[in-house]
């Protein structure tokens, strides 16, 4: 459990999230979990600061959820950086009962949220519609 996080009910997910700062150590795990999911090399992605995270916490689960943006290091190949495009560089990530970070979904925040329960969505700043296409 990150430090600053406590129990509470899962009604309070909203107030929590933002109760909830990434570590350090949660940021190279979201980003290690990230590049083994991309299958890139761990140079081609510049470290993560804990402000490009966020979390929240469903107690009853014993779940943390995780949002995160990565960006190219300066010496990622052509084919890292097209593939972080449209999207590409953001992911959303789920850690069960401490079992470690697993993404769930990487893309766009509008497809990100389709992946995670409402409450959680909305603690983690995520798009409550996606916007009309075409």
């Amino acid at each position: 459990m990150p430090m600053g996080a406590t129990s509470t009910s899962t009604s309070s997910i909203s107030a929590l999230a933002g109760a909830i700062p990434a570590t350090s150590r949660e940021s190279a795990q979201l980003t290690s979990a990230y590049v083994v999911f991309r299958s890139f090399p761990s140079s081609a992605i510049a470290p993560v600061s804990p402000s490009a995270v966020r979390l929240a916490y469903v107690p009853s689960q014993r779940t943390y959820w995780a949002v995160a943006s990565f960006s190219t290091a300066p010496q990622a190949t052509l084919r890292v950086r097209i593939g972080m495009q449209d999207g590409a560089s953001s992911g959303l990530f789920v850690d069960r009962a401490g079992a470690g970070w697993k993404v769930v979904t990487i893309g766009p925040r509008c497809g990100l949220m389709l992946q995670a329960p409402p409450a959680v969505r909305s603690a983690l700043g995520l798009a409550a519609v996606c916007p009309p296409t075409g």
